[in-house]
């Protein structure tokens, strides 16, 4: 059965706080996602849109390194635009609630937006209104735009459904290549990245990227090596590290102590 409007929202309100706990230690699917969301941003963004915002982090952060770059983040959940709002506060951020795409209202005539990524979002959106995704893609992404995409695989869905059923969403759908060559005939697009990611299990998250124009940097299609499982290759990458990762433990906690404390003064909220 398909969960109404009311109970999606009312489930990603409660995952709000959640949310702001991952900014504050760290969470290593989220991290993947933007670091490679990064690699793929053109030079000099102009507009950027942001599928999903959550609690703002990401959108605070891309507007944080491109210098006039204005960045929208939507979401369906109250509580986490409500949160972005008083915690990512920028002068090129603004952050929107809504219960779809189609009810917002985007600044200018025709609005071009040269990034829209979705990280985690896709699987949650239902078939029935993925239409209206579509069609938003469509109509405000710029000549020369692209669109980012992180996912769950539908192997580590299933695997999830099995071992660990209670980080299962109201909705959950498999994204597979075929839905993404789909999304990219109804937005104008091509697909042009596909990879699968190690980020806790081999093979448990990809990324994607449509493009609309051309680009450069980047190959066309890179699917999962012949790699050790997440894990193993954690474990190896932090034994090699040697002396260093001292340092980067000290870095990495300093960095939560300044997130713990800038979460305290704008939230009241103790991580």
């Amino acid at each position: 059965m398909i969960p109404s409007k009311a109970e999606v929202k009312a489930y990603y309100d409660e995952q709000s706080l959640r949310k702001i706990k991952d900014y504050v230690v760290g969470n290593a699917r989220a991290d993947a996602a933007t670091a490679a969301l990064m690699r793929w941003m053109p030079a000099e963004p102009a507009r950027v849109f942001e599928v999903g915002c959550g609690v703002g982090y990401t959108s605070f952060h891309i507007a944080s390194i491109f210098d006039n770059c204005q960045v929208t983040g939507f979401d369906i959940s109250e509580k986490s635009i409500e949160i972005a709002q008083k915690l990512f506060v920028h002068p090129h951020t603004e952050y929107i609630q809504a219960d779809q795409l189609r009810d917002i209202n985007l600044l200018g005539a025709k609005p071009a937006f040269d990034m829209i990524f979705l990280i985690d979002v896709l699987e949650h959106i239902p078939l029935n209104e993925r239409t209206g995704l579509y069609n938003f893609i469509k109509e405000n992404l710029s000549p020369n735009g692209r669109v980012f995409l992180a996912c769950p695989t539908p192997a580590f869905l299933a695997w999830l459904k099995v071992h660990d059923p209670a980080n299962i969403q109201p909705v959950d759908e498999d994204i597979t290549p075929a839905v993404l060559q789909l999304m990219a005939e109804e937005t104008k697009t091509s697909l042009v990245y596909y990879e699968e990611k190690n980020i806790w299990r081999r093979g448990d998250y990809f990324h994607a990227v449509l493009s609309r124009g051309s680009f450069t940097g980047v190959p066309i299609h890179k699917i999962l090596p012949n790699r050790k499982s997440g894990i193993i290759h954690r474990i190896k990458k932090k034994i090699s590290a040697g002396p260093h990762s001292f340092l980067q433990q000290r870095k990495k906690k300093e960095k939560q102590e300044e997130r713990r404390l800038l979460v305290k003064n704008n939230l009241g909220v103790s991580i």
